[in-house]
């Protein structure tokens, strides 16, 4: 044989190892939960969560949803459990769309029966088109197929994070491991809030843009249609229990500095409306609570709080308490500008840039 072939027979030979060697790899560990539950290591919580989310509805079981973006981070499925007597899991990403959180509900409702949905209701998430995402999804891992496992197997990130931030020592220590639903997507269960961070985030630029286009309200109001309430419609037997999520006063503040309120309080009220044509959707509003969103020293920035509030949030809705419809929403708009109004005035002279 001449040698050029047995240096490409070579070549292929070691190419075809070191393939096999990762699919297997890849397979036992299954770091997403693909094909089964981790058990056997410490499971690892530093994927995105849109990657991890397909194992969870295939692997584990559960009838009772915690959905949202980044202000759901910090939910306890646990506290829902302890008060509604379910099996919670949680669906939350950072900047989540509202397609997004659709996709994750449809994922979940075709391979199990989902008794109620704990959602939590950004008023952005429903800004653009109805079928905006946020960032590439990983369509892929909800219908994984033999054509496409190879990205599972072997995408750069996922390989990276499991080579990386697995603690491979719990691999051999013989203990059995669960996957944790209240650390999943946590972003600061570790961290604390405080009145310099939620002062400082109020001064940063970043912080301070708007996403009320000239078309935000045309669009938000259909995205909600399409994206919540025909999912609702779908599933008359699921009960959802919707939140206005507690944005601190000066998130508010903000939205009034861009003349942003009279558009979402006109998303707030049609919110309301379209929710109190739903038997099974409830709808409550924590925005115009002062106990929560005047306590500047409960927040991380403007808009998200500390995870006491989410068991707070939980146990209200459970209590049925802060439950809203359209003329309780419509009050609580005006009671929002005048909120505003009077922070400008009493609070925010004192408030220095740090």
């Amino acid at each position: 044989m001449k040698l050029y072939k047995k240096w490409v027979i070579a070549f292929l030979a070691v190419n075809a190892t070191i393939f096999a060697l990762i699919t297997a790899f890849m397979y036992i560990v299954d770091p997403l939960q693909y094909y089964r539950p981790i058990t056997f290591y410490k499971p690892s919580y530093r994927y995105h969560e849109r990657l991890a989310i397909p194992g969870i509805v295939r692997n584990h079981d559960f009838d009772a949803i915690i959905i949202g973006s980044s202000t759901s981070q910090n939910a306890r499925p646990s506290k829902v459990d302890e008060l509604f007597g379910v099996r919670c899991v949680k669906f939350a990403a950072a900047g989540a769309s509202a397609k997004e959180l659709s996709l994750f509900f449809e994922e979940a409702v075709e391979r199990k029966k989902i008794k109620m949905v704990i959602q939590g209701l950004d008023l952005f998430a429903y800004a653009g088109p109805p079928d905006r995402l946020r960032t590439e999804y990983p369509h892929y891992l909800y219908q994984l197929t033999p054509s496409t496992f190879y990205k599972y197997f072997y995408d750069g990130y996922i390989l990276k994070k499991t080579l990386t931030k697995i603690d491979w020592l719990t691999a051999f220590d013989s203990k059995t491991y669960a996957f944790d639903h209240d650390v999943f997507a946590a972003d600061k269960i570790t961290k604390k809030p405080s009145r310099r961070k939620l002062v400082g985030s109020f001064f940063n630029p970043d912080y301070n843009r708007t996403y009320c286009y000239v078309n935000f309200i045309r669009d938000s109001k259909e995205n909600f249609r399409r994206n919540v309430v025909r999912i609702a419609l779908k599933n008359p037997d699921t009960k959802f229990y919707f939140h206005f999520i507690p944005s601190s006063i000066l998130d508010w503040v903000t939205r009034d500095r861009h003349g942003d309120l009279p558009q979402l309080f006109e998303l707030r009220s049609f919110i309301a409306e379209e929710c109190s044509k739903l038997e099974n959707v409830r709808l409550y509003d924590f925005q115009a609570d002062e106990d929560i969103t005047h306590n500047l020293d409960i927040y991380f920035d403007i808009s998200h709080y500390d995870p006491t509030i989410n068991d707070l949030i939980i146990s209200k809705i459970h209590a049925d308490s802060h439950r809203t419809n359209p003329e309780k929403c419509k009050q609580a708009n005006t009671e929002i500008r005048q909120q505003v109004e009077t922070f400008k005035k009493e609070v925010l002279p004192t408030l220095k840039q740090k």
